[in-house]
């Protein structure tokens, strides 16, 4: 009967908000967002500066260490979001613009169809966050010299997710939120280490029961990962995003 119905369709609203919605009893904010309160860094600075060098030099260790031992190894580029992603603490400090005046203008050249003045711009808006979420490009710079040094292949995950996104800049269509990929972000990741894998013959060399191109579509079919799950999980980051 009417009543029955209504409370089988209350029942059903409440289960469909509790798809999208984990409380975990935990204090609004994520945990990034309150370790790094005030923990502010901008460019160029004195705590920039050591942050730059200590990851020079951990980098230096890690790869001599694996070159003394003989170890194969790829280095990935690091990416981020830069179009859909407004920087988190911006001011105008140490004689540098705001992140944010430098995000907008990097909006404005995108509207008008400039996009590599655009990309250029989005990059330096996100240099001047002063909150270090997202790696500054100095960092794939010292990537790139360090794995010259070593010898060590280099997997382009930032030229990767550029080619891969609209007028060749990274935004919602392959993150989440300022890094972390979605589900299509880390496919593409795999495929360009795979892609470098190939190159630098560390496969097997035995003939693979499978061509490249059956293998990604059998990966494809039986990925258990249904696009309601995918719903799913852009809403419960959504609402993540709002509480925060």
């Amino acid at each position: 009967d009417k009543l029955k119905t209504v409370q089988l369709i209350r029942n059903t609203m409440k289960w469909v908000v509790s798809l999208f919605k984990k409380d975990t009893g935990e204090a609004s904010g994520t945990l990034m967002s309150r370790m790094a309160m005030d923990q502010y860094i901008p460019l160029n600075s004195e705590k920039y500066k050591e942050g730059i060098d200590q990851f020079s030099e951990n980098l230096d260790d890690i790869l001599r260490m694996i070159k003394e031992n003989h170890i194969n190894v790829i280095a990935g580029l690091l990416t981020c979001n830069l179009k859909d992603q407004s920087p988190f603490v911006y001011k105008k400090e140490n004689g540098l613009p705001s992140a944010e005046d430098i995000y907008v203008d990097a909006q404005q050249e995108y509207q008008k169809g400039n996009y590599t003045k655009a990309d250029s711009l989005f990059r330096y808006a996100r240099d001047l966050d002063m909150l270090r979420f997202r790696a500054p490009s100095e960092m794939n710079s010292i990537i790139n010299s360090l794995c010259e040094k070593y010898q060590v292949p280099v997997a382009g995950i930032d030229s990767a997710f550029s080619s891969a996104s609209p007028n060749g800049i990274t935004g919602d269509n392959l993150m989440t939120d300022h890094l972390h990929p979605t589900l299509e972000g880390y496919k593409l990741i795999g495929k360009t280490f795979y892609d470098k894998m190939d190159v630098e013959g560390y496969l097997p060399h035995s003939q693979p029961k499978f061509r490249y191109t059956m293998q990604d579509s059998i990966a494809k079919k039986a990925f258990y990962f249904s696009p309601l799950d995918s719903v799913i999980a852009e809403y419960r980051i959504k609402i993540s995003q709002l509480q925060n």
